[in-house]
């Protein structure tokens, strides 16, 4: 099985379950396999030495100030260092250098961990192309909480700039391609409509986004979640829980169930959770669903989002899984309809453009991580 192949199988193995799964290189959270880091103790570079006049540099490390943030650490035990802000650069110091800067950076806004096999994946996509480095942000480490958009902008600025800051220097600034799928395909787009936290985070000449299978509309999702429930999709009882909790009170009022509900969390018999410092001071379902029903069934951007909200003006949209009708939370995890309804509505901006691609037979991520070269590092290199 080679890489691409094997990524796509650790990946739906990942949503299939609705939990992290341990991948070759990961480490428990606040062992002694964390190189004895604390919050906030910044970063441990490692050189591998290649045998040239450069090496691999491969830096690791959490943002200062993060653990400070808001956050949903104290909601489960995720370990010490839950709540941090992780980012991940590596290159080629014999290719990207202060001397000889490298021009594209390849940057990952992860699901869960920067140490997994999505980092595979990148690799693969970009073996035998010049000029460029990866790097990745996790703003919400170890990732995949809800509200997606906990702690921000702020702990995506303080992540992107110390992730930018290491990349200074072997990268000229100029070219930036972001990619992500799952809960890294739903938080930077959250934030980039909801703040102009964004402005900082293009390159001088190009910029592009390329992600796959984001959640944007909070109620949508939460109906196809709870239709997939009534149906005995696999994993949606669990799925459904988490929205529940996480955007609402943990408890119903009196008299109302969810039991065969497909509209159990999003129902006006749930309160809304208050959480400080959340969702901009508002209701995080309205804040986190940038796209909202039209007239005719269609999707446009909710109040105070335009195309113009955001600072990328190039995008690819992917949407996957659309032809698993009976397999909901098993391998069709996020609706497919606002993914396709943000990337038209970017489409309508007059300086925007959106291009959606579409793999109906693929389970949640697995199409866009195999095809990621195609998809997106050769998209954005006809830019």
């Amino acid at each position: 099985m080679d890489n691409r192949n094997r990524v796509g199988t650790l990946l739906v193995a990942l949503v299939l379950f609705g939990c992290p799964v341990r991948l070759a290189g990961d480490r428990d959270a606040g062992t002694a396999d964390d190189g004895g880091r604390t919050p906030d103790s910044g970063h441990t570079p490692v050189v591998l030495p290649d045998g040239g006049d450069g090496g691999l540099v491969d830096v690791t490390g959490f943002a200062p100030g993060c653990n400070g943030m808001p956050s949903t650490c104290a909601e489960f035990d995720a370990g010490t260092n839950c709540g941090e802000c992780q980012y991940r650069l590596r290159y080629d110091a014999s290719r990207c250098s202060p001397a000889t800067p490298c021009d594209n950076l390849l940057l990952v806004w992860a699901a869960m961990k920067c140490d997994s096999d999505e980092w595979l994946t990148v690799e693969d996509a970009l073996e035998g192309r010049s000029g460029w480095m990866t790097a990745c942000v996790q703003p919400a480490w170890p990732g995949e909480v809800l509200p997606t958009t906990i702690g921000a902008p702020q702990r995506d600025t303080a992540v992107m700039s110390a992730l930018l800051g290491e990349a200074r220097g072997p990268w000229s600034g100029k070219n930036l391609l972001m990619v992500g799928c799952s809960a890294g395909a739903t938080r930077y787009p959250l934030v980039a409509a909801r703040t102009d936290a964004d402005d900082a985070w293009t390159g001088s000449i190009k910029t592009g986004v390329c992600m796959s299978d984001g959640v944007y509309n909070v109620p949508h999702q939460e109906s196809f979640i709870g239709q997939g429930l009534l149906d005995g999709g696999e994993s949606c009882a669990f799925r459904h829980r988490r929205i529940a909790l996480g955007f609402t009170s943990e408890s119903p009022t009196p008299g109302h169930s969810c039991s065969g509900n497909s509209s159990c969390a999003c129902n006006p018999a749930h309160s809304v959770r208050t959480r400080p410092g959340a969702c901009g001071g508002g209701d995080c379902v309205e804040y986190e669903s940038i796209v909202v029903p039209a007239a005719g069934g269609a999707l446009t951007f909710a109040p105070g989002v335009g195309a113009s909200s955001f600072a990328v003006r190039h995008w690819r949209l992917v949407s996957e899984g659309a032809s698993f009708t009976r397999e909901a939370c098993a391998k069709d995890v996020v609706a497919g309809a606002p993914v396709l309804g943000l990337c038209a509505a970017i489409d309508s901006g007059p300086d925007h453009e959106c291009s959606p691609v579409e793999f109906p037979n693929a389970p949640h991520c697995a199409g866009y991580w195999n095809s990621l070269e195609t998809t997106c590092v050769d998209w954005f290199d006809g830019l």
